[in-house]
């Protein structure tokens, strides 16, 4: 009877208690998402806070490793002065180590959360994009040599007050980069009192006029546009020669098959390709997305934006570089534009565009640095042998780093190849009064010829 006597409650109220309940659900539920949420935010500002300790703990224990754990991080190459005592190269890039004020190797401690090759790169692209799109650059003045070559020189008002003597900086951008994305370096420079300017290739800046690229430059063009940057500043204490990526193979071209007659006095390369026959053969296997990003950049900027102008001079080649399906093959398909001869061959692009072919004309002290975990020049290509047979050359081989990015600090808000090649460059400016000019020394006869040809 009981049983029966029990009323159920009506829909109505069923409805209202159900309600209830999701509201306090509900309730529940928001309740938690603004707690996790709050805890995530304390979290965060105590992992921002705990940083800079953990960062100084690492540094100090960091400290305490052994002396062949810490050059790990940074190990230089280079042959000693006293086997070319009568090399003006070895001696000058001698004192020029000697007076770096980091030293000649810097240690090289990369973000934390960025230590992975591709976690750098994306750090260090996102820096560059965002750079350029919340920042005015500093490139005004643009110098026009020929319908095809240019000169971005920055014209910030730092850089308007700079003396006529003030050091002269060139600069050779990446495989399909521009003055805007080497904004970062040319900032840098122009905070340090150096007067700065990019040499921008043929089809980087716009469309060909010819029928005519190189995607690692050519050198009669550089020659071209180191000239002109010259006479805008003869009075320059010490010009100094930057090359990024691609930009270092056109560098290694340029002072070697110049020689003395360089217009350099000190250079960089950062990481290089070395033997550009070998750099990207198995690029494809080993890193299919960067030998696929890299190649369509390529497409895109040179070939399909030329499509006219190329086509008319070697359809063949055309053909050819549209249907390459990796960036090797792309370097092999563009040799009739970049020797300007519709039947060059892949083989005579690797030989005369090779900068392994010159290194030995080098005259001008060189700083290299690269990367053993860079995936576009990959570290079975660096040639540390190089640094140690040739006179003038100092290697820098970090074991992090990736592809130019080397970001340091604990939000990444460094760079060590900004670190590293002022750090040698400005102990080059230093020596300029001591040692006297890199084109002086060359051209005064020195007085160990005399002696021998009087003996």
């Amino acid at each position: 009877r009981r049983r029966r006597r029990r009323r159920r409650p009506r829909s109505g109220s069923r409805s209202r208690s159900r309600k209830r309940d999701r509201g306090r659900g509900a309730l529940s539920n928001q309740s938690q998402a603004s707690f996790s949420s709050s805890m995530m935010l304390i979290a965060c500002l105590a992992s921002v806070a705990f940083l800079p300790g953990i960062w100084k703990q690492e540094a100090h224990l960091g400290q305490l490793n052994s002396a062949h754990t810490r050059q790990q991080s940074a190990v230089l190459f280079r042959k000693p002065a006293e086997l070319h005592p009568h090399t003006p190269a070895a001696r000058r890039l001698e004192a020029i180590l000697e007076r770096c004020e980091e030293g000649p190797a810097p240690d090289y401690r990369p973000t934390l959360w960025a230590k992975n090759r591709f976690a750098n790169l994306g750090l260090y692209m996102f820096k560059v994009e965002a750079d350029r799109a919340l920042r005015r650059g500093p490139f005004i003045k643009w110098q026009s040599i020929s319908p095809d070559l240019d000169i971005a020189w920055s014209d910030c008002d730092d850089t308007q007050a700079l003396p006529s003597d003030a050091p002269l900086l060139l600069i050779l951008h990446t495989l399909t980069g521009t003055a805007a994305s080497a904004q970062w370096l040319v900032r840098a420079a122009t905070q340090r009192g150096w007067r700065t300017c990019v040499l921008v290739r043929r089809g980087h800046a716009r469309t060909l006029a010819s029928p005519s690229f190189n995607l690692l430059g050519d050198v009669d063009d550089a020659k071209e546009q180191v000239r002109h940057a010259k006479t805008a500043y003869p009075d320059a204490q010490l010009t100094a020669m930057v090359g990024l990526s691609a930009g270092s193979g056109l560098l290694v071209s340029y002072l070697g098959q110049e020689g003395d007659r360089a217009e350099v006095d000190a250079a960089c390369a950062v990481c290089p390709a070395y033997d550009v026959a070998q750099a990207f053969t198995r690029l494809k296997d080993e890193f299919p997305l960067t030998d696929r990003f890299l190649l369509n950049d390529v497409k895109r900027k040179f070939v399909k934006s030329n499509e006219e102008i190329l086509r008319d001079f070697s359809p063949a080649a055309f053909d050819r570089c549209i249907q390459a399906r990796t960036l090797h093959e792309f370097f092999g398909a563009h040799a009739p534009f970049a020797l300007r001869n519709p039947n060059a061959k892949a083989e005579d692009y690797f030989t005369i565009c090779n900068p392994m072919a010159y290194y030995h004309g080098l005259r001008v002290p060189l700083f290299i640095l690269s990367s053993c975990d860079d995936m576009v020049c990959h570290k079975r290509q660096i040639r540390d042998d190089l640094a140690k047979v040739t006179p003038g050359v100092a290697l820098l081989r970090t074991q992090e780093g990736s592809h130019l990015a080397f970001n340091e600090g604990v939000f990444g808000q460094r760079s060590y190849v900004i670190r590293s090649i002022f750090n040698f460059l400005n102990a080059a400016l230093h020596t300029e009064t001591e040692l006297g000019s890199h084109r002086t020394m060359v051209q005064r006869k020195a007085p160990w010829k005399s002696r021998d040809s009087q003996d």
